[in-house]
């Protein structure tokens, strides 16, 4: 998942965001980086058997799901993704 995460944050780079979501794409590039620490470190806890790894791993992709959801709110109100996130 953690290359899936970083190839996607690489392809994204060439993309030009319209102003009206800047905040909305500075959060998305925040909450993929987070993510992908979140797997590489869980993946080492599991490689290497360290329980606080892991666990650590497991709190950065719950961090990077929660800056997911903040960044859909900085969306426009006109134009936020569909499905809307939970």
């Amino acid at each position: 998942m953690a290359r899936a995460l970083r190839k996607f944050t690489s392809d994204l780079q060439g993309v030009i965001t319209p102003s009206r979501y800047a905040a909305a794409d500075a959060e998305i590039k925040t909450a993929l980086a987070a993510l992908i620490s979140g797997y590489e470190r869980r993946n080492e806890g599991i490689a290497h058997n360290v329980d606080a790894d892991f666990v650590a791993g497991n709190d950065m992709l719950k961090q990077g799901t929660a800056l997911l959801r903040t960044a859909y709110g900085k969306f426009p109100a006109d134009a936020r993704p569909m499905p809307a996130v939970g």
